[in-house]
C-alpha cells in the first residue's frame, strides 16, 4: 500500500505543477484588475474537479491513480486556458528581462522572509499538537482550523482586489479624502467580520454535531470559539498589511511575521502541554493580536490615521449577542435571528452600519 502511494507522488507533484505554473499568470490578471475571466476560469475548472469526483463515486472508481488523472487534467485545462486569454487578450509578454528580474528579487528579498515565516505561523500549531498532543486532541483542532480557514473566504476574495487599488492610489501622498474612504471601508469590513462568528458560533454545536454524527461540534466548540475570534482580526491585518505592501514598506512588514512567527512557536510550547488544543488556539489568537498592533502602529505613524472605533463598538457587539443567544433555550435558527438583529441594532444605533459609509466604500472599489 506504502509503496503504491509511493509511486503516485509524482503525478500529483505534476498535478500541483501545473497549478503554480498557472499562478504567474493569475498574478497578472489580479495586477491588471482583471477578475472576471480568471474567477470564469476558476469556477469551470473547479466545477470540473467537483463533478469528476462525483463521477469517479458513482462508477465505483475512487482511487489514488483517478483522482490524480483528474487532478492533472483540470489543471492543465486551467493552465491552457489562462494561457489563451492572457496571449490573446492582453499584453503580457513572455520576453525574459534580466535587469528587471534582478531588481525584483531584490526587492521581493524581505518577502521571501515573510512568507517562510507566515508558512509557519499557520501550520507550526498542527506540527507541535501532533508531536506534543494524542490524535484526538489533533483531529479536534485540526477541523475547527479548516473551518476557521473556509469563514476567511471572504477575506481571501477582497484581499487581491483592494492591494492593487491601494498601490495606485498610494503612490502620491494620500488625501483626506482617501484616508475617509479608507475608514469606511474598514467599518464595513469590520462590520460584516465580526457578523461572520457571531452567526458560526451559534451554528456550530448543533449543525456541525449533525453533519458530523455529534464527532465534532460540541468536542471542539471551544477551539472554533477562540479561532474565530480572530476572523475580524485577519480581515483587519489584511487592510493594514495592504496599506504597508502599497507603500513599499517590506522590511517593515517581514519584521512583523517574523516577531509574530517566533511568537506562536514560543505561546504554542507553553499553553499546549497545559491546554491541549485551547492552548494552540489561544497561542494563535494571541498572536493574530500582536500582529494586528504591530501592523495598527506601523500603518498610523508612517501612512494614514486608522480609526479602532469599529473594534471599540462592533466587537463587544458581537460577543454580547453571542452571550445572550447562548443562555436562551430556544432552537437555534431564532437563536440566530436575535443574535443578527441585536448586533445589526448595534451597529445602526452606533452609526457603524449608515450609507455614508457604504457609499464611501463603493467609491473606494470603485476608483
Amino acid at each position: 500500500m506504502h509503496d503504491n502511494i509511493y509511486r503516485a507522488l509524482p503525478w500529483f507533484f505534476i498535478a500541483q505543477g501545473l497549478l503554480f505554473l498557472g499562478i504567474p499568470l493569475k498574478q497578472f490578471l489580479n495586477a491588471k484588475e482583471k477578475f472576471t475571466p480568471y474567477g470564469i476560469i476558476a469556477v469551470i475548472s473547479n466545477s470540473l474537479r467537483v463533478c469528476g469526483a462525483f463521477y469517479l463515486i458513482t462508477i465505483h472508481q475512487l482511487q489514488v491513480r483517478s483522482i490524480v488523472m483528474v487532478m492533472i487534467g483540470t489543471a492543465g485545462a486551467e493552465l491552457l486556458a489562462l494561457l489563451i486569454y492572457v496571449i490573446t487578450k492582453t499584453d503580457f509578454s513572455f520576453k525574459f528581462q534580466f535587469r528587471a528580474y534582478k531588481k525584483l528579487l531584490k526587492e521581493a528579498t524581505a518577502q521571501y522572509v515573510s512568507v517562510i515565516f507566515d508558512m509557519s505561523l499557520s501550520r507550526m500549531d498542527w506540527l507541535l499538537l501532533g508531536f506534543m498532543a494524542s490524535k484526538t486532541v489533533l483531529a479536534d483542532y485540526s477541523f475547527a482550523y479548516r473551518a476557521y480557514e473556509l469563514s476567511r473566504l471572504p477575506m481571501l476574495i477582497i484581499a487581491p482586489v483592494i492591494l492593487p487599488r491601494l498601490s495606485r492610489l498610494m503612490a502620491l501622498k494620500p488625501s483626506s479624502q482617501l484616508q475617509e474612504q479608507v475608514n469606511s471601508f474598514n467599518t464595513v469590513e469590520l462590520l460584516l467580520a465580526m457578523l461572520l462568528p457571531l452567526v458560526l458560533n451559534i451554528l456550530w454545536t448543533p449543525v456541525v454535531g449533525m453533519i458530523t454524527g455529534d464527532k465534532y461540534g460540541a468536542a471542539n466548540a471551544t477551539e472554533f470559539l477562540i479561532l474565530s475570534l480572530c476572523i475580524p482580526l485577519q480581515f483587519f491585518i489584511n487592510l493594514l498589511w495592504s496599506l504597508s505592501f502599497s507603500v513599499k514598506k517590506y522590511k517593515a512588514v517581514s519584521s512583523v511575521t517574523v516577531i509574530c512567527a517566533t511568537t506562536n512557536i514560543a505561546l504554542n510550547l507553553i499553553l499546549i502541554p497545559l491546554l491541549n488544543g485551547i492552548g494552540s488556539a489561544m497561542a494563535f489568537l494571541i498572536t493574530n493580536i500582536l500582529q494586528a498592533v504591530l501592523y495598527y502602529r506601523l500603518v498610523n505613524k508612517n501612512i494614514m490615521h486608522i480609526s479602532l472605533r469599529p473594534f471599540v463598538i462592533l466587537f463587544p457587539a458581537a460577543l454580547a449577542g453571542w452571550f445572550i443567544t447562548a443562555s436562551i433555550n430556544i432552537h437555534f435558527l431564532f437563536r440566530l435571528l436575535l443574535g443578527i438583529v441585536f448586533y445589526l441594532l448595534v451597529a445602526l444605533m452606533s452609526n457603524q452600519l449608515s450609507s455614508r459609509n457604504i457609499q464611501n466604500s463603493k467609491q473606494f472599489l470603485a476608483q
